[in-house]
C-alpha cells in the first residue's frame, strides 16, 4: 500500500515515546520486549492512511554506521491515525546480553521500501532495567549482574562476583557463612535453626525438628567412609549406617523395625507331621507323607522327613528302603534314599529301626511340594512285612548359600549346569548299582541368577544415563 499510494511521499518518523515500557525477563523462559509506539506522517505532517505497513526495526551500538546487533526484520504494523504500537523483541527475540553494559544502544527504523530514517533514535536508559544496578526489590532477580544492595544486605552478581564475608537472606532466616577453611549454609525459622551445611574439610549436614532438637546427622567423614544418623526426639541415637563398620555394627534399627512381612527374601518354614502307619507293599515308590512350601523369591528348599521303620512277619531278609522326591511312584534315587532292616531276623516280632533323609532344592519363586515315599527290597522273604510309621516332614527356605551345595541328578536336570561330575552309583548287594548320575553345584544357579539381576541393573542405569545425556543435549540446545 505504501508503495503504490505515497511512492514519492518523503516519510519522517515523528518518535512518540507515550509508552516506552520494558517487560523484565525475571525467570529464563520469559523474555525480554520493549514496547514502542510511534507516529507515522508524510513530509506535511499529515497522518499516513489507516493500513497495515511493513516495518523494520534495528537495534545499533553507534548512532550512525552498520554495526546492527538486532534486526525485527520487515513486520507488518497496523497503523491508524498515523499511530503505530510494536512490541521489540516479540517476533524476533534478543541476543542475550544486548543491553548488560552501560554502551548506547539505538534504534533504526525502515518503512517498506524508503531508507531507514535518520537520525536514529537513542534508545533511553529505561532498556536497561534489566540490568538494574539497583535492585532492591529484586527478590527474584537473575538478571541484576550489578546490583550491589537487596534489601539493605549483600548479594552476588550473576556472573562474577565472589563472595567475601558471610551472605545473609531474607531477615535473616538464612547465611552462607564463609573464611579462609570452606563454607557453611544455614536455613532458619523464626530464627530456631532447621538446617546447617558444613563445607570445611569434608561436608555435613544436621537437620533439626520444629522443637529444635537435631535429628539427623549426614556426615561424609575425615579420611573415612560416611554415616546417617536418624535420632529420637531425645536426640539418642535410633538409627545408624555407618559405612566404615562392618557386620551388624554397619547398621542399627531399632528391635523388631523388620518383619518378616517386610522382608521378602527371609528364611522360612513349613511342616507336616501324622500317626500315620503306611504298610509298603507295592514295586515302586509309595506316598507316606507330603509338605508344602511358597517362597517368595529364588533360593534353596532344605527338605527332611524322620520316621520310624518297621519289619515283621519273617525271620528272613526283610529290608526298606525310604526317600524324598517330588514325583510319585519313581524308582529309587541315590544317595537320598535311606534303607532300613536286616538280612535276617532272630524272630517275626517287630523290629524298629529310626529314619532319617533329607535333600536339597534351588527353586524360584513359587509353590512346591515334597513327599516321602518308600518301598520294600524285592529281595525280602516271604512273609516279609515293612511298615513306616509316625513321618515328620519339615521343609526351609534359604535365599543364599555361603559356600557349594552338592547335588546328584539325573542328565536332563544336569543340562542347565556349565560344571558336572558323571559318576556311577555303587552296587549296595542289592543289585542296585550301576545307574550313572550327575554331579552338580546348586550355588552355579543361583550365581548365575545374580549376574543376570547385575546385568539387568547395568541396563537400566545405562538407560538412565542415555535419558541424562539427552536431556542434557536438549537443555544445551535451547540456552
Amino acid at each position: 500500500m505504501l508503495g503504490k499510494v505515497h511512492r514519492n511521499v518523503k516519510f519522517i518518523m515523528a518518535f512518540i515515546f507515550i509508552s516506552l515500557v520494558f517487560s523484565i525477563a525475571v525467570k529464563a523462559a520469559v523474555s525480554l520486549a520493549i514496547n514502542y509506539q510511534g507516529r507515522l506522517t508524510n513530509d506535511h505532517g499529515t497522518p499516513v492512511d489507516d493500513g497495515n505497513y511493513q516495518i523494520k526495526f534495528k537495534i545499533y551500538s553507534a548512532a550512525k554506521g552498520d554495526d546492527s546487533l538486532w534486526s525485527s526484520g520487515f513486520q507488518s504494523v497496523e497503523v491508524v491515525d498515523g499511530l503505530f504500537e510494536y512490541l521489540l523483541g516479540s517476533n524476533v527475540s534478543f541476543p542475550r546480553g544486548i543491553f548488560d553494559d552501560d554502551t548506547l544502544r539505538y534504534l533504526g527504523v525502515t518503512v517498506g521500501t524508503a531508507s531507514e530514517m535518520a537520525p536514529r533514535k537513542r534508545i533511553t536508559s529505561a532498556a536497561f532495567a534489566h540490568h538494574a544496578r539497583i535492585a532492591d526489590n529484586a527478590l527474584d532477580a537473575d538478571m541484576a549482574d550489578s546490583a550491589k544492595t537487596l534489601r539493605g544486605g549483600p548479594y552476588l552478581k550473576r556472573n562474577g562476583d565472589t563472595l567475601q564475608g558471610n551472605l545473609y537472606l531474607w531477615e535473616d532466616q538464612g547465611r552462607i557463612y564463609t573464611n579462609s577453611g570452606g563454607a557453611s549454609l544455614v536455613f532458619r525459622d523464626e530464627g530456631d535453626e532447621k538446617a546447617h551445611l558444613y563445607g570445611y574439610t569434608f561436608g555435613t549436614m544436621y537437620l533439626y525438628n520444629n522443637t529444635g532438637v537435631r535429628s539427623a546427622i549426614l556426615d561424609a567423614g575425615l579420611n573415612s567412609g560416611a554415616y546417617l544418623e536418624l535420632l529420637d526426639s531425645d536426640s539418642s541415637v535410633h538409627i545408624l549406617i555407618d559405612a566404615n563398620e562392618s557386620g551388624d555394627d554397619a547398621a542399627i534399627f531399632p528391635d523388631d523395625a523388620v518383619n518378616a512381612d517386610e522382608m521378602l527374601n527371609e528364611p522360612g518354614i513349613a511342616s507336616e507331621a501324622g500317626f500315620t502307619t503306611i504298610t509298603l507293599d507295592a514295586t515302586v515308590m509309595e506316598t507316606i507323607e507330603t509338605v508344602t512350601i511358597t517362597i517368595p523369591t529364588s533360593g534353596y528348599i532344605v527338605v527332611q522327613a524322620k520316621a520310624w521303620g518297621v519289619t515283621l512277619g519273617t525271620t528272613g531278609s526283610n529290608k526298606g528302603v525310604v526317600q524324598i522326591d517330588e514325583t510319585a511312584g519313581g524308582s529309587i534315587s541315590y544317595p537320598y534314599a535311606v534303607g532300613f532292616g536286616l538280612g535276617g531276623h532272630s524272630s517275626t516280632l517287630l523290629n524298629y529301626f529310626p529314619l532319617f533323609t533329607q535333600r536339597v532344592y534351588n527353586k524360584s519363586a513359587g509353590t512346591y511340594t515334597f513327599l516321602l515315599e518308600g518301598q520294600p527290597y524285592a529281595s525280602n522273604a516271604a512273609g516279609a512285612e515293612v511298615r513306616v510309621l509316625d513321618p515328620v516332614m519339615l521343609a526351609t527356605f534359604y535365599p543364599s548359600s555361603y559356600e557349594s551345595v552338592t547335588a546328584y541328578m539325573s542328565s536332563t536336570e544336569a543340562g542347565q549346569f556349565d560344571e558336572v561330575e558323571i559318576e556311577t552309583v555303587p552296587d549296595r548287594g542289592e543289585n542296585d548299582g550301576g545307574e550313572t548320575l550327575y554331579k552338580v553345584d546348586l550355588r552355579e544357579l543361583e550365581l548365575k541368577a545374580k549376574e543376570a539381576r547385575l546385568r539387568t541393573q547395568e541396563a537400566y542405569i545405562e538407560q538412565l544415563e542415555a535419558e541424562r545425556e539427552l536431556e542434557r543435549a536438549r537443555r544445551d540446545a535451547n540456552d
